[in-house]
């Protein structure tokens, strides 16, 4: 999958630093294009976000936002019983 010229995607990030939970999703309109599914990683325990891009030229960032939330995505407790044996 490659990036469509002059097409608008939306993603969305969720980090949970307290957890080590991050999960990336992309949207072109209202589709699903790419989720990067559940990841843990503890090492990121905050810190700033930016965007960057290093190889298409006449990007626009628009409508950049972010919030800091402490509560615990749904699937989190899901992939953390799977992946551990504990129950929910």
């Amino acid at each position: 999958m490659g990036w469509k010229d002059k097409v608008s995607y939306r993603w969305y990030l969720q980090h949970r630093p307290q957890v080590g939970y991050i999960r990336a999703r992309f949207y072109e309109g209202t589709q699903l294009v790419a989720d990067s599914g559940v990841t843990i990683d503890t090492t990121m325990r905050g810190g700033r976000l930016g965007v960057f891009c290093f190889s298409q030229e006449n990007i626009i960032w628009s409508n950049l936002k972010y919030r800091c939330n402490d509560t615990i995505p749904d699937d989190f407790q899901a992939f953390n019983a799977q992946h551990t044996g504990e129950s929910l």
